[in-house]
């Protein structure tokens, strides 16, 4: 889904607001919460997570003023939208992986923002787990 197509889905009657969730590959055993927005290689970003962010799980019509200001920073309303997820590894280490937004289904109280199944594996970022070791040789 495009930037621009998000806009129009995220355009509520009345200026109304829903809260946001979200599905990778229509797997709704697994609703997510949607944290923050970003961006990644001029990319648009949404944040998922399993966990409820805080304060609050972020709402439409926070997300369709973050998209706004997005733009107007002069990046491109046909940019592919991509729901971003942090994966971690049992030795801490952990990834960014990235799902390209397909659609936006409307649940009546809420709006669930649905990735495709198949991750996009050009942006996937890896990070090493944290080591004190690190540090070592700054503290010398």
């Amino acid at each position: 889904m495009l930037a621009s197509e998000l806009i129009e889905k995220l355009r509520l009657p009345d200026g109304t607001s829903k809260p946001l969730f979200s599905l990778i590959g229509g797997d709704s055993s697994r609703r997510l919460f949607v944290c923050r927005f970003g961006c990644l290689e001029d990319y648009p970003t949404i944040l998922i997570t399993v966990d409820e962010p805080l304060p609050k799980n972020k709402n439409s019509k926070v997300l369709l003023e973050e998209l706004f200001i997005w733009i107007n920073e002069d990046n491109y309303p046909d940019s592919e939208v991509y729901l971003e997820s942090i994966f971690e590894y049992p030795d801490e280490s952990y990834d960014f992986r990235y799902f390209k937004l397909q659609t936006i289904r409307d649940e009546s109280d809420h709006l669930i923002l649905i990735g495709d199944k198949a991750e996009a594996l050009e942006l996937r970022q890896h990070y090493d787990a944290f080591d004190e070791s690190m540090y070592a040789d700054e503290e010398e």
